[in-house]
């Protein structure tokens, strides 16, 4: 039986790097080819967002994942960046990123480039008499994944004069921010237990359970919640017991103890 889980927003009322060998580049400036000439080389700067996520990240996947894109088009971006500058930003092993010595400063100069620029864009809207104010969107791991970026787009279009922040939440508050007040909006996937809140539905997805592929239940193409009752589930920490029971299953055991996989 697969049963589908809604995906909501929330608000609170009121208120690169190309595959390498694993060594480390040691003639990188003699090395280099300068590629980079004002006027005739666009950085654009996407790729400057993209490189400074990569590299607070050290971890493209979970980079990747903050800016809702593949982790291949998040590399590309990355090494075009490389070949723009005409310097090697990035030491990718199949352990760790690292920067180089060449992308520590270049980090440290696209941070304040990126600043400068949202600096500039808000100057020009406060001296238009337009107030440009901060929205912070929280969301848990997974979120809306590939839904994410085209809401913000629309987002923006209809209210320019809004910049808004985003916000990895752990499994540890499902409520994204909402409960403690340091998100606005939340990405959430119901039931939470908060109050004061207000939801708008944004798509339904299937709800499945991750097996071992030696489970006995691993060949069946569907399974029931009464085939899960007594098997010992999997599920993130939290002190939300809503969230946690409707997880764990509770509304399917008639007050039989579920079994959260934390015992041995």
């Amino acid at each position: 039986m697969i049963r589908h889980r809604r995906v909501h927003v929330a608000a609170r009322i009121g208120c690169f790097g190309t595959a390498l060998s694993g060594r480390r580049v040691e003639n990188e400036r003699a090395d280099a080819v300068r590629t980079y000439t004002p006027l005739a080389v666009d950085i654009h700067t996407r790729k400057l967002r993209y490189f400074v996520a990569v590299a607070d990240e050290l971890h493209f996947s979970r980079a990747a994942a903050g800016l809702y894109i593949a982790q291949q088009a998040l590399s590309r971006q990355i090494r075009e960046l490389e070949e723009l500058v005409g310097m090697q930003l990035f030491v990718r092993t199949s352990r760790k990123v690292e920067l180089t010595p060449a992308g520590a400063a270049f980090l440290e100069h696209a941070k304040a480039t990126l600043a400068a620029l949202d600096g500039a864009v808000d100057a020009a809207w406060r001296a238009s008499g337009v107030q440009v104010t901060t929205l912070t969107l929280g969301f848990g791991i997974g979120a809306a994944l590939e839904l994410t970026e085209p809401v913000l787009t629309e987002f923006h279009e209809r209210y320019p004069e809004v910049r808004v922040e985003l916000r990895e939440y752990p499994f540890a508050d499902p409520s994204a921010g909402l409960v403690d007040g340091s998100a606005d909006l939340g990405i959430v996937r119901l039931p939470i237990a908060a109050a004061d809140l207000e939801f708008e539905p944004l798509f339904r997805e299937p709800l499945v359970v991750a097996l071992s592929c030696k489970h006995v239940l691993a060949t069946r193409a569907r399974v029931s919640m009464a085939d899960l009752l007594d098997e010992p589930i999997a599920i993130g920490r939290t002190a939300d017991t809503t969230w946690q029971g409707f997880w764990l299953l509770n509304d399917h055991r008639d007050g039989k103890h579920a079994d959260d996989g934390s015992r041995p």
